[in-house]
């Protein structure tokens, strides 16, 4: 963001005009199809800025292979990492995806150990160890009447009968 905004840049015009990184990750969070930090999207308003009358390519460079400016700017990032944080965005920089993923593991864990500490449901219990996503995505494929016979044989309450079958013509 900050070699978007530099002024010797912004009063260029048609000009070619290479930002070089050597972080892979920073690059790729620019081009992502859903930006959830505030200083990514910043960032991408500023570039789209000086893309406007330039043209304007990022560049991913090895890091400590000796380019000037990458130097000075790991130089200057040692520096600012020593600082006190100040801004809405989080310290650690946890993406969206990781907290997705930890609240679905505490979800299931928490869902097995309630399944697993309850008294009830004695005979689904034996025939239904643990939850099982695949279980669970087949159960909810099944028709309304599929899942009625498939819920009434894991409680033990499955009316099996049919108007087919007659128990008293035996």
């Amino acid at each position: 963001m900050q070699c978007a905004r530099l002024e010797s840049l912004r009063v260029r015009d048609n000009a070619s005009i290479a930002i070089c990184s050597d972080s892979l990750a920073a690059l790729k969070s620019l081009s992502a199809a859903k930006i959830t930090l505030a200083l990514v999207a910043d960032t991408v308003q500023a570039l789209r800025q000086l893309a406007i009358f330039n043209s304007l390519r990022p560049v991913c460079v090895p890091g400590h292979g000796g380019i000037q400016g990458n130097e000075i700017a790991g130089t200057l990032a040692r520096t600012a990492s020593t600082m006190p944080f100040i801004g809405p965005e989080p310290v650690t920089g946890i993406t969206v995806i990781t907290v997705q993923r930890e609240a679905h593991l505490w979800a299931v864990g928490e869902q097995c150990r309630l399944w697993q500490n309850t008294f009830k449901c004695r005979q689904a219990k034996q025939l239904v160890k643990q939850p099982n996503i695949r279980f669970t995505r087949y159960a909810l494929s099944l028709s309304r009447s599929d899942l009625r016979v498939l819920v009434g044989l894991l409680t033990g309450h499955a009316d099996l009968w049919t108007s087919d079958f007659d128990a008293g013509s035996y």
